[in-house]
């Protein structure tokens, strides 16, 4: 199977995410939001220095704004990866709130701090900010492989 499609359909670790450019890490998760009925779905450049991008998208009627972070392993005995922290989600927050977007979604290979999580949970009403960590991540794309098989295999059978 060719790289690019293994890394779609394939059952993956976030190990396996670290190994994509951050380029192709966004293209995966532009798939992703694709497979789970996100609309739309455009990468684009949002803070000056172009070395944040921000993907987004449409679903049910709202535009969401995503962010997809890499972060790297700090060993692998112990499944421990570099977190993402409080202020890179600020930075994000005041992304959205300049644009007037009330959606966000952030990706990480890594893990977030608690500072982080504790910062997300406490936002506004006003805006929805969704987390997913690497583990997170590949849970829900290897669920939705299953469910694809799953379904591939039924088909088959009759």
């Amino acid at each position: 199977m060719h790289k690019d499609n293994w890394y779609k359909f394939a059952f993956l670790s976030r190990k396996h995410l670290l190994q994509l450019s951050i380029g192709n890490f966004e293209d995966w998760c532009v798939n992703f939001l694709e497979i789970y009925g996100y609309k739309n779905v455009t990468i684009i450049p949002t803070w000056n220095d172009c070395k944040y991008k921000t993907i987004t998208c449409l679903k049910d009627s709202k535009k969401f704004y995503v962010l997809c972070k890499q972060t790297k392993e700090i060993s692998e005995k112990v499944d421990y990866y570099e977190k993402l922290g409080r202020p890179e989600l600020q930075k994000f927050i005041g992304t959205l709130e300049h644009d007037c977007i009330s959606n966000g979604i952030v990706f990480t290979t890594g893990d977030f701090t608690n500072e982080a999580n504790e910062y997300a949970q406490n936002l506004p009403k006003r805006i929805s900010l969704q987390l997913f960590d690497g583990i997170s991540i590949t849970k829900e794309h290897r669920k939705f492989r299953e469910e694809e098989i799953s379904l591939l295999l039924q088909q088959e059978n009759n």
